[in-house]
């Protein structure tokens, strides 16, 4: 707490800032207008000398807050308010004897309270000038007045100053606590953001991989280049481009110029029917046009024609695009979840790019796939309240009312001695009536029960029944009205309770209570002069109340403000993680790209290898296949290996191979690292076949086993995969070639003798394991089973 009331602020967060500089504003404010009040009700109510020194120091000290609120040096500014401070309460000395209600006293009060506000970031100027202020006024009194009164109004001025220090700290800590409370959200928001990118760019990337190199390298391992290789270096030029391409294209496109220049499947005639233009944006345009080129390769694979409808064109605010085929069709509910072209390329793609993509077909009557999407500059759906807005007003006007409370409370205490020392049953009542009121407000903030409603008209009735009660007790000397306890505190109870209204219900209620005292000495006949130097009071302390208040509101409004440059702040972050997430990611997956997908098509694009070849082929359905399984790897299926698997023998079965495929015993939880190494192992193996080849699935309580066999392969597939907690081993004869990959590795056993028969084709039979004619097979079998 004492770091708090004398420390320094440093490195305040939006809504800390917006405090300061509303606190700043406010103070030069409130002191300029009161000061400049009293300074007139002062030359009115007093004569001669001190007349004089109340219109040289109040214009002085007028044109000097003006200075400030031009801008000065913060060591000037400083300086200037310390000794104007001094000066103002050193004016006793001219003024005459010390009285509440005189004009050194208010204008003294003035500063040493407001300084607090005047002075945010530094505790120890604030306080400089509020002792400046408070020490001048008590030299003054002491040497001008009797010594029980000065010392009773410096100790006055103290205790003020004081609370006005506790409520600045209260507020600064409500904003604090909203932006450290931002800073947690935020920082939810972008761990939440990152991650939400970085699984939208996997999506993209694996859709990318999907209708670029996965298509082209599975049409090169089925054989699609054996008539005519022509098409196939510039297709192969623009999946490395795909690949290696990271930002995304931002802004609005016309996605009729992106179709007329797009290339397609060469096997497929378009016949296209184009209106443009249509600006789309770039992000909807990428996702529709890459959905495009997918369903004309599906056209080519799957259709059984090689004529296709291309048009596109707009309706409304909606542009559209559709592709017609005539071909044999398919039902889209009995659609394998293997084949991923529609699912992933076509519906996700537009899904994560606000599109929409529409299949329609059925068997023997063709496919229709129509794309939509809002056309650019259409009107977009409102925005939602900014949430951030209504946190900040919140938690902040809880900080402000809990600080004025305060000032409300410790002024009730006071009020309770000065009436015990003052005596009269009115006086006890009108202060029993407020102190419930008090208690009725403390409760309600402890609880966290808005004061509102019946609470606050209570309130309100109560402090309009004191001020009845109170009013034959209240003197009607200016002198004894200006120091009575029910003048100051009444104010605080109605900002308190007012404090969520529009500024000018408060400002009203304020203006009633002054009346009130102004209407007191009225009617009991006072002067001009006596009316003036009871105006000192209201404009003096009402005066600053209504300004705190005006304050309050100026901040709790500068709330949205206060979000919005923390929302744009929280931005630049989110968008800079996110860029460095991305970008590590992409670089992640391009390095393993470049270990086979890369070459292969490189070579394929500057013809250094050929597509026709058998080496090349099986090396582009090795590379095919691992792709699928990355593509199966975010699905969610109850056996995750198999799942995986079977993606993956699609490839072989797509290059017209038999694959048959035995499983035996339950799922086990394996890490993805792991389940792709032993895929790997084995389609290493059973891609090399020519005809047929087979896949057992071992799996107890603790360990699994996948092994292959083939006894027509026509070559090693190249080196195995590698992980450090896989045993993989391989024999081979003639032939026959056989692969095992083992999770977590067994003791190693003496190399057993392969034999040449091929063991017998066993059908997939979910639960019976395929019985495997080899040594070493019958060996690892044995060690396995339960």
């Amino acid at each position: 707490m004492w770091r708090a009331l004398v420390g320094d602020i440093r490195s305040p967060g939006s809504s800390e800032s917006r405090l300061f500089a509303v606190a700043v504003r406010f103070g030069l404010l409130a002191k300029l207008v009161t000061v400049g009040l009293c300074t007139v009700l002062g030359v009115v109510a007093t004569t001669g000398s001190a007349r004089t020194a109340i219109a040289v120091i109040g214009s002085s000290l007028v044109v000097w807050l003006l200075l400030r609120l031009r801008g000065l040096p913060d060591a000037i500014a400083l300086c200037g308010d310390v000794a104007l401070a001094a000066l103002v309460g050193l004016s006793a000395f001219w003024l005459g004897p010390p009285t509440v209600i005189s004009w050194g006293a208010r204008v003294a009060f003035l500063c040493a309270v407001v300084a607090h506000y005047d002075w945010p970031r530094s505790a120890r100027a604030a306080w400089a000038v509020s002792f400046a202020a408070i020490g001048g006024y008590a030299a003054g009194t002491v040497a001008v007045g009797p010594l029980p009164e000065a010392l009773g109004l410096t100790a006055l001025l103290t205790i003020h100053t004081a609370l006005a220090r506790v409520v600045f700290v209260v507020l600064r800590a409500t904003a604090r606590a909203v932006d450290h409370a931002h800073e947690r959200i935020a920082e939810q928001q972008r761990q939440a953001a990152v991650a939400t990118a970085r699984r939208l760019a996997e999506r993209e990337a694996l859709a990318t991989l999907h209708d670029t190199a996965c298509t082209t390298l599975m049409m090169v391992s089925t054989g699609a280049a054996q008539s005519d290789a022509s098409w196939l270096p510039a297709r192969a030029r623009r999946d490395l481009d795909a690949l290696r391409r990271r930002t995304e294209i931002t802004g609005v496109v016309d996605l009729a110029d992106m179709l007329h220049e797009a290339e397609f499947d060469h096997r497929v005639r378009l016949a296209a029917g184009i209106s443009g233009p249509l600006p789309t944006s770039a992000r909807a345009a990428s996702a529709i046009l890459y959905g495009v080129r997918e369903a004309v390769v599906n056209v080519a694979q799957h259709a059984g024609t090689d004529v296709a409808r291309l048009r596109a064109g707009r309706t409304g605010d909606t542009v559209w695009v559709e592709l017609v085929d005539n071909g044999r069709g398919f039902d889209p509910a009995q659609l394998p979840a293997r084949h991923r072209g529609i699912a992933d390329s076509i519906q996700g793609r537009c899904a994560m790019a606000g599109a929409t993509a529409t299949v329609r077909s059925a068997p023997g009557r063709g496919t229709t796939i129509r794309w939509e999407v809002d056309a650019a500059g259409s009107d977009a759906p409102a925005r939602p309240p900014n949430n951030l807005a209504r946190f900040i007003k919140e938690r902040m006007f809880d900080g402000y009312r809990a600080g004025l409370l305060c000032v409300v409370l410790t002024e009730l205490v006071v009020a309770c001695v000065k009436q015990i020392a003052d005596g009269g049953m009115g006086g006890f009542a009108a202060w029993a009536l407020l102190a419930v009121v008090g208690a009725g407000l403390s409760v309600s903030m402890v609880t966290g029960r808005p004061i509102a409603g019946p609470l606050r008209r209570l309130g309100l009735v109560a402090i309009g029944a004191a001020s009845v009660v109170i009013t034959p007790a209240v003197p009607d000397d200016p002198v004894l009205l200006g120091t009575h306890w029910y003048v100051g505190l009444v104010g605080w109870f109605v900002i308190v309770l007012l404090l969520d209204l529009p500024l000018p219900v408060i400002g009203v209620v304020l203006a009633a209570h002054a009346g009130w005292l102004m209407a007191l000495v009225a009617v009991h006949g006072g002067s001009a002069q006596d009316l003036a130097a009871v105006g000192l009071v209201p404009v003096g302390v009402t005066g600053f109340q209504f300004a705190v208040a005006a304050a309050l509101v100026l901040i709790r409004r500068s709330a949205t403000e206060a979000a919005q440059l923390a929302e744009r702040d929280e931005a630049m972050r989110r968008e800079a993680a996110v860029a460095a997430h991305t970008h590590a990611d992409h670089t992640r997956r391009y390095a393993e790209l470049s270990r086979e997908a890369v070459p292969l098509l490189t070579g394929l694009a500057d013809g250094t290898l050929d597509p026709n070849s058998e080496e090349t082929r099986t090396r582009c359905a090795i590379e095919a296949a691992r792709m699928r399984v990355l593509f199966a790897e975010r699905d969610a299926a109850d056996d995750t290996l198999i799942h995986e698997l079977r993606a993956a023998i699609d490839v072989a079965e797509r290059r017209g191979l038999t694959v048959h495929l035995a499983v035996r015993g339950k799922p086990l939880a394996i890490p993805r690292d792991v389940r792709r190494t032993l895929i790997q192992a084995v389609l290493n193996g059973v891609l090399t076949a020519r005809t047929s080849a087979r896949i057992t699935v071992l799996r107890t309580g603790t360990h699994v086993r996948l092994s292959s066999y083939c006894d027509d392969a026509v070559h090693t597939a190249g080196p195995p995969p590698s992980h450090p907690d896989v045993d993989i081993s391989t024999d081979t004869e003639g032939g026959a070639l056989w692969v095992q990959a083992t999770w977590p590795p067994t003791p190693a056993r003496p190399p057993a003798r392969t034999s040449t028969t091929a063991p017998p084709e066993t059908p997939e039979a979910p639960g019976r394991t395929a019985r495997t004619e080899t040594a070493a097979g019958r060996s690892a079998e044995r060690s396995l089973s339960p």
